[in-house]
């Protein structure tokens, strides 16, 4: 697990947590439930570049704009996205 989140995401071995609002849906595949989507996590210090964290993965009910979400899963900072 690289730098990322501290006080708005908990770690439990390479599990990471992150809780905020969602911003935007930027990508979303219905037959699979691929999703990426921008949250601005509720505490500004947790890794977010920008005030935004990307967080992808398979969504069965995608998240709303406006919608407050908590994730779990691997950081990661991308070779080309970030």
């Amino acid at each position: 697990m690289g730098p990322g989140p501290s006080s708005s995401a908990r770690e439990r071995d390479d599990v990471a947590t992150v809780r905020g609002d969602v911003k935007r849906i930027t990508y979303r595949d219905d037959r699979t439930h691929y999703t990426v989507i921008k949250i601005v996590p509720d505490k500004p210090e947790a890794g977010a570049l920008d005030g935004e964290v990307t967080v992808v993965g398979n969504f069965v009910v995608a998240p709303c704009p406006g919608e407050w979400i908590e994730v779990e899963g691997e950081w990661v900072v991308h070779h080309e996205f970030g």
